[in-house]
């Protein structure tokens, strides 16, 4: 059983949007190729680094922490070895949030603090989140905090994760599994696109036929998006981006290419 929470009306603004955000499909391509807009936001920088979505949250916090050091980031806070109760004031008192990669739903649970009908975390790993911090990322964003997610943490700026095919042990003991995202981006993400897989893109053709409001941006490895303001492209060496995948049809895409209208 998916759940997503109900959409909610939100008042418009006539603000410029403080959007500034990096969305990644591998940790490999951060370090090889987007240095040139990862370094700008990280060097020298305090770092909240968000670890949740990996089997091992320790071995993914320490490479991902070693990646970040490699663009110059200071100082980094591992969030998943804090008390959940101090999340808030983590990312009230950083200069960016690294979320990594892994398994996305393991991520959304973290992200909303899961629990099941008898009140236990649906999470039981140690270092799971026992307070949601989805709401403070949402906030903190708004107010221009840079983020940054690889994989899981590219799907999770977007709308939903209903694009993800991993949900594995991830369910509450009801059989809900959780697709809910920040939303922060109004497209689906999906990272790790195949140019060329007929199977995978017949399968995510299919979810703007069940729903015709249904945006998916796909991005290859080596390819990523960014996010600065009123404007989205895809960024990366010379070749394939990826693809929009919408109800009207499907469109390749490739590094330069300016995405903003899947802004609004």
């Amino acid at each position: 059983m998916l759940e997503q929470r109900p959409s909610q009306s939100r008042a418009v603004s006539t603000e410029q949007p403080k959007r500034n955000y990096l969305g990644l499909s591998t940790l490999a391509d951060q370090l090889r190729f987007a240095g040139d807009h990862l370094g700008p936001v990280v060097n020298g920088q305090t770092v909240a680094l968000f670890a949740h979505a990996h089997n091992d949250m320790n071995g993914n916090a320490e490479r991902s922490a070693a990646a970040l050091r490699v663009h110059g980031a200071k100082e980094i806070v591992v969030v998943h070895e804090k008390p959940s109760s101090e999340i808030r004031h983590i990312l009230q008192n950083v200069d960016a949030a690294y979320l990594a990669g892994g398994n996305t739903f393991a991520l959304v649970l973290n992200m909303e603090a899961r629990r099941n009908s008898d009140g236990s975390l649906v999470d039981k790993r140690p270092g799971a989140a026992t307070v949601a911090f989805d709401g403070d990322l949402i906030e903190q964003a708004a107010k221009g905090l840079p983020l940054v997610g690889t994989s899981a943490g590219l799907m999770v700026l977007g709308k939903n994760i209903r694009t993800c095919a991993d949900p594995r042990s991830y369910a509450d003991d009801e059989g809900r599994i959780y697709t809910n995202a920040l939303g922060l981006i109004p497209v689906t993400f999906h990272p790790h696109y195949v140019p060329g897989n007929e199977a995978m893109a017949e399968e995510l053709a299919d979810y703007p036929k069940i729903d015709p409001s249904t945006r998916i941006v796909a991005v290859v490895d080596k390819t990523y998006i960014v996010v600065n303001g009123n404007v989205m492209t895809i960024e990366g060496p010379e070749g394939p981006g990826g693809a929009i995948i919408e109800a009207s049809g499907s469109k390749d895409i490739k590094p330069g290419d300016d995405l903003s209208a899947y802004l609004r």
